[in-house]
């Protein structure tokens, strides 16, 4: 219960301040309220789930592409840090923007899909580009793998 007292306090005033939506103009939003809500439920909750995730989903994708030459490869434990990403920007841009924002590097890609996806009969309201700038900061991180027989 103190856990979400917490949360809620931290994480709803932080949204309240710092989650105004700049989807108007296609400016990116700094997302502090994202960084605070990270900070908060990192340890407890996203760190475990994700370090479990990831060694499975990294574990089962190896399996299926194992070169010959290697006969086994396993991550015995990965760890993501004590300390959460960074998340420096979000940038939220709907159909018209994806269109008429299309100067950044590597948006011709962006605007590709678009019309691809509206040509196959996705709806223009349904499409949005979402884009993160993370950081990860934390030293602390480990990936241990085994090589060899299993």
């Amino acid at each position: 219960q103190i856990f979400a007292e917490v949360l809620s306090d931290k994480i709803w005033n932080g949204i309240r301040y710092e989650a105004i939506s700049k989807l108007q103009d296609g400016i990116p939003e700094r997302a502090g309220w994202l960084n605070t809500f990270l900070e908060v439920t990192w340890n407890p909750i996203m760190a475990p789930t994700l370090n479990q995730y990831l060694k499975e989903s990294i574990n089962a994708k190896v399996k299926l592409n194992l070169p010959s030459i290697l006969p086994s490869f396993t991550v015995r434990k990965l760890k993501l840090g004590m300390k959460p990403p960074a998340i420096r920007y979000i940038l939220i841009q709907n159909y018209d923007q994806i269109l008429t924002h299309g100067k950044r590097k590597g948006h011709n890609a962006v605007q590709s899909a678009t019309i691809e996806a509206v040509n196959n009969g996705t709806q223009q309201t349904e499409i949005f580009y979402i884009e993160t700038g993370m950081e990860f900061l934390s030293r602390d991180s480990l990936i241990i793998a085994k090589f060899g027989a299993p």
